[in-house]
Parts: structure tokens; sequence; C-alpha cells
């Protein structure tokens, strides 16, 4: 039996609202709403029978919309970038998990 695999994708549209402290420090959040679909995968190998090896595979496909939230703080280097730190929960990935969270740096190119 093989290991479970799995992949989990999200797509959000958020609105985000940003508050200038200084010239160069800013904070913000986000609201919005996130889909998430995540699939899951598990091969086992069967007993050759008439010299055919034959591999079942399991998978399944879950799907989930709900409420995606971040807060971040941003720094500004130049007039065109900055640096920063976000937090994002993307809500529940499966129907019976937890929630996603996901911590990133950022390096933001303004035009």
């Amino acid at each position: 039996m093989g290991p479970y695999k799995g992949e989990t994708t999200a797509l959000y549209a958020s609105a985000k609202a940003k508050l200038k402290i200084n010239e160069l420090f800013s904070i913000y959040g986000k609201l919005g709403v996130s889909r998430n679909s995540t699939s899951c995968f598990k091969s086992v190998d069967l007993p050759m029978q008439a010299n055919v090896a034959t591999t079942l595979v399991y998978s399944s496909t879950c799907h989930t919309t709900g409420v995606f939230s971040a807060f971040g703080a941003e720094y500004k280097i130049t007039e065109n970038t900055a640096v920063g730190a976000e937090y994002t929960n993307f809500n529940r990935i499966l129907p019976f998990s937890s929630h996603a969270n996901l911590l990133s740096l950022n390096v933001h190119f303004y035009f």
C-alpha cells in the first residue's frame, strides 16, 4: 500500500483596507470569500493474477466555500518597493478539518 497523497488549491476574492502608520510603515486587513478544493489519492498494488500487475487507485475531491481573512504589515524600502508579512486564514479546506492558515513574507513592487 502506498501513502496517501493530497493536493489543495484555493481561490479567493477580497477587499483590502490599509492604514498608514507613518511614511514608511502601514498595516492592512483583507476580508472576502475563498473557494477551496482538496483532492486525496491512495494507490494499492493488488496481487499479480495471470502475470498482470494491477494497481487500484482511490481518489476523492472535496470543495468548500467560506470566509477568507488576512492581516499584515508593510515596510516601504523605496517609493516603489516594500517588504511585508501577512497572516492568512482560508477557513476550512475540508468539511471535517480545521482551518488552513498561512504566514507569508512578501516583496511588493508598485508601478
